[in-house]
């Protein structure tokens, strides 16, 4: 069973343009999100799905210089359908290998969460596992089986398409949710809007970009006037996110 990190990226964020390669630390918020993806221990391989237009090859030179040439890999499709840009992208692998989904503007994944979902959807099986909305809004992590990405590429219609999972939590009956042991989704660390590119600046600022878990949960209560710049934005229902 080979495991593989999908992060879809674009440049044009309607909210946003060009968010993903903001500076962020010593590098970019892609950058930031591909270094932290390379300490995930349950990967086998980093791939970037990322839209057909005249950034591909700037996406394609920033993933391997943050991954490398041998765990690297572009995948190029539709701008609209993104589900059928993760499936085209898969065509090689087997039913029950594992895609992990994460967008672009998350860049604080955290590579132990990856590893914990990864787990669960191997030891449960589950064809389908992801973060809850305890986790901070910006920590989103998905993994499915191969299989489970076949059959919503068959099934799904409509916005189903652009939102990549929304067909199989609303289809596949072997599902897990993962939830933190406390509820921590009012911290919000992705990136929208321009307050939270300054939330995320001032996150890194002070940990490093390779801040972790336990870090970031202490962050409203030892940064408070940070975490309160963006505080007013609702959550979004981050499942229903088309990209990044």
């Amino acid at each position: 069973m080979t495991v593989t990190a999908i992060v879809q990226a674009r440049m044009g964020s309607t909210r946003l343009p060009g968010k993903v390669l903001l500076p962020l630390g010593e590098s970019c918020v892609l950058g930031v999100l591909l270094e932290r993806l390379t300490f995930a221990r349950s990967l086998d391989c980093i791939a970037l799905a990322v839209p057909d237009d005249q950034y591909a090859h700037l996406f394609n030179a920033w993933l391997r210089a943050y991954v490398g040439e041998q765990q690297a890999r572009l995948i190029v499709g539709s701008e609209e359908d993104v589900l059928d840009r993760y499936w085209r992208g898969t065509n090689s692998m087997a039913g029950d290998d594992l895609i992990v989904r994460i967008t672009a503007d998350c860049p604080l994944v955290m590579p132990e969460v990856v590893d914990v979902l990864v787990e669960k959807a191997q030891r449960g099986p589950h064809a389908y596992v992801c973060t809850g909305e305890s986790y901070p809004e910006g920590l989103d992590v998905e993994v499915f089986t191969k299989a489970a990405l076949d059959l919503a590429w068959a099934g799904a219609t409509g916005p189903e398409r652009e939102h990549v999972t929304l067909w199989m939590r609303r289809h596949l009956t072997n599902q897990k949710v993962v939830e933190l042991p406390q509820h921590y989704g009012h911290i919000r660390v992705t990136l929208d809007y321009e307050a939270d590119h300054e939330v995320l600046r001032g996150v890194v600022g002070y940990w490093g970009s390779l801040i972790t878990l336990d870090e970031l949960l202490k962050g409203p209560k030892e940064l408070p006037d940070l975490f309160a710049k963006n505080a007013m934005v609702n959550r979004n229902e981050w499942k229903e996110k088309a990209g990044a």
